[in-house]
């Protein structure tokens, strides 16, 4: 219903917060339709919220992941798969997704990082752009 009424009167459509790329390619191939539907010619503005936790290396992740899982009374399978709509991994593995991202065809990325972290995980996605440009 939600995307029904978005492609009829919107001007955009934000995804959020833990919607993978394949997931977020399927919700706007369906907007699409129903703009087509209205004769919206597929004007929409699309973005996409992710919740983003970056690591310095898979070890920091792995040990991350353990103390989380433990602390929700999860199994680290279960976690993963719960955060699997995330940007979370290691700098390439968070340059490789943001790739996936951008196939999507979006016009704005929103990250939202761990409280507290911010400036470090900025210097993290500084340094994956500096590789990336």
């Amino acid at each position: 219903m939600m995307l029904q009424v978005a492609a009829r009167h919107a001007d955009g459509l934000n995804v959020a917060w833990s919607f993978s790329p394949g997931d977020c390619r399927r919700i706007f191939e369906e907007l699409d339709a129903y703009a087509d539907k209205y004769g919206r010619e597929h004007a929409l503005k699309r973005s996409i919220g992710v919740w983003t936790r970056i690591f310095e290396d898979s070890s920091q992740m792995d040990a991350y992941v353990e103390r989380a899982a433990r602390a929700k009374g999860m199994s680290v399978d279960a976690y993963l798969r719960r955060t699997s709509g995330g940007l979370y991994g290691t700098p390439d593995e968070v340059e490789a997704r943001l790739g996936e991202y951008a196939d999507v065809d979006i016009e704005h990325l929103i990250m939202m990082f761990p409280h507290g972290d911010e400036v470090h995980q900025l210097e993290l996605l500084a340094d994956i752009f500096g590789s990336v440009l």
